[in-house]
């Protein structure tokens, strides 16, 4: 759904779907776990296309810590 709308420009929506995938997939799967490493990726691609350079790289800086 979220990379759905990031074909339509509804990047505000997208970053709520993958803001909450995130929360989801954290809580159920752990940090580590390539779906919740994918939902990272995207939420920051996400950002990224907002200009939310900030955002963006502190997530990428995240998963690269890790």
């Amino acid at each position: 759904m979220g990379l759905a709308c990031v074909q339509i420009d509804l990047l505000d929506e997208v970053a709520d779907l993958f803001e909450e995938a995130k929360h989801v997939l954290e809580v159920e799967y752990g940090p580590h776990h390539p779906d919740t490493l994918g939902v990272y990726n995207n939420l920051a691609g996400t950002y990224d296309a907002m200009g939310r350079w900030e955002d963006a790289i502190e997530i990428l800086e995240y998963v690269v810590g890790m």
